[in-house]
């Protein structure tokens, strides 16, 4: 299924920037070929359609620019992640057959939490067309522990960045 991105900005003052965005959930099958090496030697393909079904969460974000003087931007924004809509992750597979044999990877429990992103920024502009840019974020996991893998880790980001625009 489709879903849709909507967003508005006002500026209530000359120096005063709000904005808003709401992202509604989207609806994905991922389809493709699984190979499970050697099943051939106890009677079965190595090789299988399978398809997976997954829904990408809403999410909502609110944020303000401010411009002090004439040579500033500072800047911050929260994003809201619904990120326990994704409860299981659920294999299908063409042939029955692989059903008992991967039964254990046909689903795998996600039990993600919903998260909240922060970001902070600042730029000042040094000359014509030179800015100096430093900020901050904050991104938690949605992936507690007791779920982490090797074909979904996610971690916890505090970050801070630097940068020179021309």
């Amino acid at each position: 299924s489709c879903g849709a991105t909507l967003g508005v900005l006002v500026r209530p003052h000359r120096v005063i920037s709000l904005g808003a965005t709401v992202r509604t959930a989207s609806k994905a099958t991922l389809k493709g070929d699984a190979t499970v090496p050697n099943l051939a030697y106890v009677g079965y393909e190595d090789t299988c359609e399978a398809s997976r079904d997954m829904t990408w969460p809403l999410w909502l974000a609110a944020g303000i620019a401010v411009f002090p003087g004439e040579d500033w931007t500072l800047t911050a924004d929260v994003q809201y992640s619904d990120w326990s809509t994704m409860d299981v992750l659920k294999t299908s597979y063409a042939d029955p057959a692989w059903t008992p044999l991967i039964a254990d990877k046909a689903e795998r429990p996600l039990r993600w939490t919903d998260t909240t992103q922060v970001r902070l920024g600042a730029e000042y502009r040094v000359g014509p067309g030179l800015a100096v840019r430093a900020g901050y974020y904050r991104d938690p996991t949605p992936v507690p522990d007791t779920t982490m893998n090797v074909l979904l880790p996610s971690y916890d980001f505090n970050a801070l960045t630097m940068g020179v625009g021309y």
